[in-house]
């Protein structure tokens, strides 16, 4: 078979053969983790460029908060469009911001009006600025061209939604970023084209994908840059691993070539491999190729990936801001809405975030309270070789432990006793902070 067009998204997502060849993930800078899901500090891959310096790692221990009310001001550190002002930090290491409109949802339908409201307080709450203006301009300048990383895979349930995509385009044009200069993007077309975005942005705003739809054989590079990749020893099921082609996985050409800056969109749900999908899953796997070869049924080594390509500087340097989509979320059966045991919930809340370690790790406990609600047992916890409810696991074990080998790898803060999580509620309801 060419291509994936005849399986199920989540048919796509489970392969045929155990892998075999261990791999040690890149750390540097760790970030310690307690507990026994802490992970060591393995040796580095292969890259295709120099590392950057792992990010600050200081910050203030903090208790999440209760939520903020909707009138309260937002912090004001001064305006940096003045010349006398300071310049506020914009988020930063450990910081993660939940803002929730429980009219943002309406009969399972996302409302555009609320989610303004929601994107307008979360960028002033993120950046300390008093205007949206300026908290937009804090991160974007006229002569950035941004992209806007989405994650379709979950559509038409659980994705990056329109109206999310909407205000985002609208924000960057508050900071001078013209539609030609916005590239909406993810890895296949296919998916990418089938969420309406089309329809819903301005015109001129410009749409781009690594590759026409999935392919069996993930190795092309085709729409990926030679030049800038990761080369890890682990390949797929029949694969030589004295191939480079085989062990490297590039960066599409997108992010290395032709945007300035990405805002990460991903949204919000569980994963049958690595147990959370939200910031580091959308822009490592979403950006690279050769992917599959991580998940062959039942073994993954999700959490070795990840922080791999995250740490590629040409990727890590661009992405300035995640906003994570958890108006409607998923817990249970994902990424695909087309399984079986596809649950959701409503949230009705967008996260803010510069840390996209701290954030994952607030999206991965926030999934396991919803799961507990309904006697599942915790992501960590789930697999065939741990606990495997109704016998509908493929893998040994799921691996949300990849957000914290991220933060081992001084990508992120990944102790929860150490992130800040700022919680506003804009409008009550039974959807509010959890």
């Amino acid at each position: 078979m060419a291509n994936g067009k005849d399986l199920s998204r989540r048919d796509v997502l489970i392969g045929g053969l155990a892998l075999a060849v261990p791999l040690a993930a890149a750390c540097s800078s760790p970030d310690p983790v307690a507990g026994a899901d802490a992970a060591p500090g393995p040796t580095p891959p292969t890259t295709g460029t120099t590392p950057l310096p792992p990010p600050d790692a200081a910050t203030a221990d903090a208790t999440p908060p209760d939520a903020t009310p909707a009138d309260a001001t937002p912090p004001d550190a001064g305006d940096a469009s003045s010349p006398d002002a300071g310049t506020p930090v914009v988020g930063g290491p450990g910081v993660v911001v939940e803002i929730t409109h429980c009219g943002a949802v309406a009969g399972a339908v996302v409302q555009a009006g609320p989610v303004r409201a929601i994107m307008a307080r979360g960028m002033t709450e993120l950046t300390g600025r008093a205007t949206e203006d300026a908290a937009w301009k804090a991160l974007f300048a006229p002569g950035d061209v941004v992209g806007i990383k989405v994650s379709p895979v979950g559509y038409p349930k659980v994705f990056s939604q329109v109206a999310t995509v909407a205000e985002i385009v609208r924000g960057l044009g508050l900071a001078g970023v013209t539609p030609d200069k916005i590239v909406v993007f993810d890895r296949y077309r296919d998916y990418l084209d089938a969420c309406g975005y089309a329809a819903a942005l301005p015109a001129g705003v410009r749409f781009a994908a690594a590759s026409p739809a999935y392919a069996l054989d993930q190795t092309g590079t085709a729409g990926y840059d030679t030049g800038v990749f990761v080369d890890l020893p682990r390949v797929s099921p029949g694969d030589d691993a004295a191939n480079p082609v085989k062990r490297r996985s590039h960066l599409c050409d997108v992010v290395s070539r032709e945007v300035t800056k990405i805002i990460n969109v991903p949204a919000l749900k569980d994963h049958a491999s690595a147990g959370i999908t939200c910031a580091l899953k959308n822009m490592t796997y979403g950006c690279v190729n050769n992917v599959s070869r991580t998940h062959s049924a039942p073994d993954n080594w999700t959490k070795d990936f990840v922080p791999a390509v995250a740490s590629i500087p040409a990727l890590r340097s661009k992405v300035v801001l995640h906003i994570a989509d958890a108006l409607i979320a998923c817990f249970e059966g994902g990424p695909a809405p087309d399984g079986a045991t596809f649950r959701t919930f409503v949230h009705a809340s967008l996260f803010f975030a510069t840390d996209p370690v701290a954030l994952d790790r607030v999206g991965w406990k926030l999934l396991d309270e919803q799961r507990a609600k309904v006697g599942l047992p915790a992501l960590a916890n789930t697999g065939i070789a741990l606990t495997n409810p109704g016998g509908a696991e493929a893998y040994n074990e799921r691996q949300p432990q990849h957000v914290l080998t991220a933060g081992a790898a001084g990508l992120g803060i990944s102790d929860l006793a150490r992130i800040t999580h700022r919680k506003v509620l804009l409008s009550p309801g039974p959807c509010g902070p959890t």
